[in-house]
């Protein structure tokens, strides 16, 4: 890791106190601008879920957003910073906001530092710097961090802080003390608690911290890519590229169960401790090892199978897989064996157990477990429910055949890149409108043609990520694992399987921050390499630094064009065909006290005045309307509630599952209010 020396220090603490500044400004211009502009920065209904619940709890009504129904929908750090905003302004419905944006605004800058400063520890400055600045400005980003009013900030923080933390403190020789390992283990649990399902990348950032994991073998590297291949070559070829029935399948079970068994058989068959010479004998003792360590999964998926779970290998794909990551493993290992090469052996453990590391990891594990304990208990004893009901309506949704929640699974989902779950939409969306273009303008476009070339192509920029790691130094790899990269990516696989075997839908743009992290710290990873090139040469330095001050100029540019454009000076129209638009028709078409039903409905509940919003979609409303939802009894509970009104969508009312079953002969429309959108009367069935 790189030392910073004294005189560099001044210059350092300039460059934070800009990040901080350039991270905050635009919240702060946006705070104080007219409120008809002002709320336009909250441009989707779940920030204000959590502002209703925190007004309401401050009011002593409890985790409610109507009032009437308990609810734990949220993530329990973010709702703490707004119960107590709304706690210094009990009564304004406005200052709050603008404190939040400020505190949104903070909550970026300081996170820009954090990138700066673990980037900066590994990586060229000026990258680390350039990287820094982007992530706190660039309009993409911002939009999903800054904006929106939800817990994406604090949670990037709270991750990236947790990354600063397990730089400084285990990537030394030094022995942790157990006041770090406990405070580490704090700074996990608040990033659990910032949002709960970062509990996969926290989980593999505290693993590769406490027993010091480092992939720095290119031997280690490649195996592990090209197994991840095997894998995804035997799906595609088994499934003719869609051509095939792909429902409810998913490529992440055995993807895990490859890389996770495959690797520590072959480590315990001394596949990676082979001596460098090459003799006949060495050569059946290395190839023996790996047959063997591929062999063993076979039984493993079979013993699987057996129990006819939702989990299932066909028999084509384990024996593709078979064959594919044994030719795969005994080609790297034959190309790596080359003494020459300098990455036959590995020499520095992948992985360091021993008494010290267990009795770290016990004492991080501590603070985590007691508090997740409690929050879980907690959840229990005043929600009725273990785990927030939002993530389980999710998954109902997921059950349902017509909704509008998300999109039906297609052959891509099989991959983690469908319709319905796709951290790297925008990545790929941009290959597939090429190769679908290509297709189209040479005339061979089909489905099948378009799911084939696209497929290939993806294939082939992995074999060029495999190619780029051939060619890597061990020092770039080293560089990935400093600043925990590899972490990252990992825990990212992990989520993403989760959220295919388990069945998630509805998944928004923040949900994915964290996967843009990972692009953007892979970006300054291969933009140092070209760093270090440049700096070898006569003006490389210049040029390097002349372009990325172009490029930050630019960014610069875009960004102030984005919050001139959607947050300007002059006020915006916030009355009909405005946010306040569905406020004002409720409020015009029916009488005081009455409870309205909404799917969704968090910006007319936080607004409206005399009158309830009931969320109907159960993202915010309790564990009993979940039962009853899942169970078709939703109508009683309206019935029981005394709902009087439902506004919203016609088509998702009257059509899309579950409403079309629940509202069957309960809806009398009152006012259309155009030809997507009308009120109704609820007709209670006595």
């Amino acid at each position: 890791m790189k030392k910073v020396f004294r005189g560099e220090k001044i210059n350092e603490r300039v460059k934070t106190w800009l990040l901080l500044i350039i991270g905050i400004a635009f919240s702060v211009y946006v705070a104080l601008l007219p409120m008809e502009s002002m709320l336009y920065w909250f441009d989707i209904d779940d920030g204000y879920f959590y502002f209703k619940v925190a007004r309401n709890f401050d009011q002593g009504l409890g985790f409610t957003f109507d009032g009437i129904n308990r609810t734990n929908g949220f993530h329990p750090l973010w709702m703490a910073v707004c119960v107590i905003v709304f706690r210094i302004f009990p009564v304004d419905q406005i200052m709050p906001l603008r404190m939040l944006i400020i505190a949104a605004g903070i909550f970026n800058g300081f996170s820009a530092i954090l990138i700066f400063r673990i980037l900066s520890r590994a990586l060229n400055n000026w990258v680390s710097y350039f990287i820094a600045c982007l992530w706190a400005t660039w309009p993409a980003i911002y939009k999903v961090t800054t904006t929106q009013g939800m817990e994406t900030g604090l949670s990037i923080l709270l991750l990236l802080w947790l990354i600063d933390r397990a730089q400084v403190w285990f990537f030394n020789k030094e022995k942790i003390r157990v006041t770090r390992a406990l405070l580490f283990g704090l700074f996990a649990l608040l990033a659990v608690l910032a949002r709960l399902d970062n509990v996969f990348y926290i989980g593999l950032i505290c693993l590769f911290a406490v027993f010091r994991v480092r992939l720095t073998s290119k031997l280690l590297a490649l195996d592990l890519v090209g197994l991840s291949l095997s894998v995804v070559l035997s799906y595609l070829i088994t499934y003719n590229f869609g051509q095939i029935n792909f429902s409810n399948h998913t490529i992440f079970p055995l993807l895990f169960l490859s890389l996770l068994i495959k690797p520590f058989f072959m480590y315990l068959f001394k596949v990676y401790r082979q001596k460098t010479e090459k003799t006949i004998a060495r050569w059946i003792k290395m190839f023996a090892g790996i047959v063997a360590a591929n062999i063993l999964l076979v039984p493993i998926l079979y013993f699987i199978n057996s129990f006819e779970t939702v989990v299932r290998f066909p028999k084509l794909i384990i024996l593709l897989e078979l064959a594919f990551s044994t030719g795969w493993i005994s080609l790297n290992h034959f190309l790596q064996s080359n003494p020459s090469r300098g990455a036959r052996a590995i020499n520095t453990p992948v992985i360091v157990i021993n008494k010290q590391t267990l009795t770290t990891a016990l004492y991080v594990i501590l603070p985590v477990a007691v508090g997740v304990g409690a929050y879980l208990i907690f959840n229990l004893g005043y929600f009725s429910t273990f785990l927030p009901v939002s993530g389980r309506i999710k998954h109902f949704w997921s059950t349902l055949d017509n909704t509008v929640y998300g999109r039906a699974r297609d052959f891509f989902d099989v991959f983690g890149i469908g319709e319905r779950v796709n951290p790297w939409y925008r990545e790929t969306s941009v290959i597939r409108n090429f190769t679908d273009s290509f297709l189209v303008k040479t005339g061979f476009f089909t489905d099948y043609n378009s799911r084939m070339v696209f497929s290939i192509s993806l294939v082939f920029l992995v074999i060029l990520l495999i190619a780029a790691v051939a060619l890597a130094r061990g020092r770039t790899l080293e560089k990935m694992g400093h600043v925990f990269l590899p972490a990252l990516f990992i825990g990212s696989l992990f989520r993403i399987g989760f959220y295919e075997v388990y069945g998630y839908i509805g998944v928004r743009n923040w949900y994915w921050i964290v996967e843009r992290l990972i692009l953007f710290i892979l970006i300054s990873v291969l933009l140092n390499i070209v760093v270090d090139k440049l700096d070898k040469m006569p003006i490389g330095r210049v040029v390097y630094r002349t372009g990325l001050s172009i490029l930050l100029i630019f960014s610069f540019v875009k960004s102030m064009q984005f919050i001139s454009s959607n947050y300007p000076l002059e006020q915006k129209d916030t009355g009909r065909n405005g946010i306040f638009d569905g406020v004002e028709t409720l409020e015009e078409f029916t009488p005081e006290g009455s409870l309205i039903g909404m799917t969704g409905g968090g910006l007319e509940g936080y607004f409206i005045h005399g009158r309830t919003i009931v969320n109907m979609d159960g993202l915010i409303n309790s564990e009993k309307y979940y039962r009853s939802l899942t169970s078709g009894k939703a109508a009683e509970f309206f019935d029981a509630l005394g709902l009087d009104y439902v506004y919203g969508n016609i088509y998702m009312l009257e059509v899309s599952d579950p409403y079309a079953a629940i509202f069957d002969g309960r809806l009398d429309m009152i006012h259309l209010k155009n030809e997507e959108t009308a009120l109704y009367q609820y007709v209670t069935n006595h």
